[in-house]
C-alpha cells in the first residue's frame, strides 16, 4: 500500500501481539488503558486483547532510601515488592496434597494388584498428584520421608513396619534387585530443577523469561551464580540470605552434583534418570539371583510371592509376635518349632517331603547332580550352579512353585487344622495342581516357549516318590 501522504490519511490498522500491561492496582490499570487509548488514535496499532495480559502487583511501600530490596516476613516473600509466594501457604498446600496422595494409595490398594501393576501406578497415578506445585516450590524434607513411608507400604502390601521394603530398593531396577518403581520424592526433585536448569539456560544465554524462573531470580540467583560461577546477567538487587524453601534448592543441586556442564535434557525424565545414577543404591544383606525371580516362565503374582519371600517381608509368625505378644509363635504346619522363613520352607518335617520330590525331579530332568535343596540358600534364589537356560527356567518354575504351595498349605492349615501326614499329602497335590496351571497358561499362549519343559517336569513328578 502507497504510504499515506499526510497525516489525515486514513492508514491501516496494525495489531501488537503478547503485550503485557504492568500496573499497581484497579486505577493504575483505567488510567494504562487510557494512556492506551489515546496512543492507538495517534498510531493506528491497537492490541489484540486475546493475546493481552494484565499484571498486577502489591503497591510499593513507602522507604526512607530509593534502592528497592527483598522484604522477608514470617508470612510472605517480597522480592522487588511484588508477592510471590507465602511459607505458611506453601506448606499447606503440600499437606494438602499429601492427603490427597493417601486418598489415592487407599482406592488403589488391591490385594490382587502385583508389584508390577503397583510400580506402573506410582508413575502414571500417584506421581501427578505433586507435579505442578513441585515445579515451583521445592518439597519440604518432611513431606518427602512421608511419601517414602506411603510409597513402601503401598507396594510392599502391608503398612507393618517389619514387613515393608525401604521405598529406595523398590525404585531399583529389576536387574539390582528392585521392582522399577518411581522414587516420588526424586521425581519431584527433577520438576523443580528442570527450572533450575531453565534459569542457568537464561542467564548463560538469555532467554526468555517465565514466572517460575524470575522466583528463582530474585530469590537464588546470587547464590546460583556464586555456586555455579555464572556471569553476572544484570545489576538486579539479590539477598545474600535466601528464604529456607529456597535453601531447599540449593541442596538439591549439591545433592545431584548438578553443574551447567551436566549432561542433562531440560526434560522430566533424563533428568529423573540423571539423577538416580547419581545416588549410591543400597543393596540388601542377600545376593539373589534377579533374573530367576524375574523369569519370564513364571506369571506375575508368582514373581511378586517370589520377590517378597526373597526381602523376607511375607508374614510369617516370626515377623508379627513383635506386635502380637500373644500369639502363638509355633509352626503352622507341624506345630511344635519356631515359626519363621528358614523353618517353614526348610526345616519343617511337613516340606521334607515335597523338597525330596523337587529335588529328584530337577536333576533328574537337568542333569545336574549338585543338590540345591540340602541348604536354606534356594528360599532366596541365591544363585545357584546353573548356566544352561533350560535349567534356569526349570530352577525358576520349579522353586517358586514349591515355595508358593508351601505357603498356601501353611495358609490353608491355618484355618482348618490339619495332621502332620494329611499336610505333606495336600502339600504335593498343590505343587501339581500349580504346575498343571502352568500348563495349561502355556498352551494357550501365541508363543509357547515352555510348554514342552513344565509337561516333562509333570511326568518326572509322577515317577518320582517323595516319600
Amino acid at each position: 500500500m502507497t504510504p499515506s501522504p499526510s497525516r489525515h490519511t486514513p492508514k491501516t490498522v496494525a495489531f501488537a501481539d503478547d503485550v503485557t500491561l504492568v500496573t499497581t492496582g484497579t486505577t493504575s490499570l483505567i488510567e494504562a488503558f487510557k494512556t492506551i487509548k489515546r496512543f492507538t488514535t495517534l498510531t493506528h496499532l491497537k492490541l489484540n486483547e486475546e493475546k493481552t495480559q494484565a499484571l498486577a502487583v502489591i503497591e510499593p511501600p513507602v522507604l526512607p532510601h530509593i534502592e528497592l530490596k527483598i522484604q522477608w516476613s514470617t508470612n510472605s516473600i517480597f522480592p522487588l515488592n511484588i508477592l510471590i509466594g507465602k511459607p505458611a501457604i506453601i506448606q499447606r498446600e503440600w499437606s494438602t496434597l499429601i492427603v490427597k496422595f493417601k486418598e489415592k494409595i487407599t482406592k488403589l490398594a488391591d490385594s490382587f494388584l502385583t508389584m508390577d501393576t503397583k510400580a506402573v501406578l506410582t508413575k502414571t497415578i500417584l506421581l501427578p498428584t505433586f507435579s505442578k506445585l513441585a515445579s515451583t516450590y521445592p518439597i519440604p524434607n518432611a513431606k518427602r520421608d512421608q511419601i517414602n513411608e506411603l510409597i513402601s507400604g503401598f507396594m510392599s502390601g502391608n503398612n507393618h513396619k517389619n514387613l515393608k521394603i525401604p521405598s529406595h530398593r523398590l525404585c531399583l531396577p529389576r536387574e539390582e534387585g528392585g521392582y522399577n518403581a518411581a522414587d516420588i520424592p526424586c521425581y519431584l526433585d527433577a520438576f523443580y530443577i528442570r527450572n533450575v536448569q531453565e534459569y542457568l539456560q537464561h542467564r548463560l544465554f538469555d532467554t526468555n523469561t517465565t514466572p517460575q524462573l524470575s522466583i528463582i531470580e530474585y530469590n537464588i540467583g546470587f547464590q546460583l551464580s556464586t555456586l555455579l560461577d555464572l556471569r553476572k546477567r544484570n545489576s538486579l538487587p539479590h539477598t545474600p540470605h535466601p528464604f529456607p524453601h529456597y535453601v531447599e534448592t540449593l541442596k538439591i543441586i549439591k545433592r545431584y552434583k548438578i553443574s551447567t556442564q551436566a549432561p542433562i535434557s531440560l526434560r522430566v525424565k533424563p533428568t529423573y534418570n540423571y539423577m538416580i545414577s547419581q545416588r549410591k543404591t543400597h543393596q540388601p544383606w542377600i545376593h539373589p539371583s534377579w533374573h530367576l525371580i524375574h523369569h519370564p516362565i513364571l506369571p506375575n503374582y508368582l514373581k511378586t510371592f517370589d520377590y517378597k519371600l526373597t526381602e523376607e517381608i511375607i508374614p510369617v509368625k516370626s515377623k508379627l509376635i513383635p506386635n502380637i505378644p500373644d500369639l502363638d509363635p509355633n509352626c503352622t504346619l507341624c506345630r511344635v518349632s519356631y515359626e519363621n522363613i528358614p523353618h517353614l520352607f526348610f526345616r519343617c518335617p511337613v516340606v521334607q517331603p515335597a523338597l525330596r520330590l523337587i529335588s529328584q525331579v530337577f536333576r533328574r530332568i537337568s542333569r545336574i547332580q549338585v543338590d540345591i535343596y540340602n541348604n536354606p540358600n534356594f528360599i532366596y534364589n541365591i544363585a545357584p550352579p546353573i548356566e544352561e537356560p533350560r535349567s534356569q527356567a526349570l530352577f525358576a518354575v520349579l522353586n517358586t512353585s514349591l515355595l508358593h504351595a508351601i505357603w498356601k498349605t501353611r495358609n490353608k492349615s491355618k484355618d482348618k487344622p490339619r495332621s502332620q501326614q494329611e499336610a505333606k499329602e495336600n502339600l504335593i497335590r498343590t505343587i501339581k495342581r500349580s504346575l498343571n496351571y502352568r500348563l495349561h497358561t502355556e498352551r494357550i499362549r501365541s508363543c509357547q516357549n515352555y510348554k514342552d519343559l513344565i509337561l516333562v517336569a509333570i511326568q518326572e513328578m509322577e515317577n518320582c516318590d517323595p516319600i
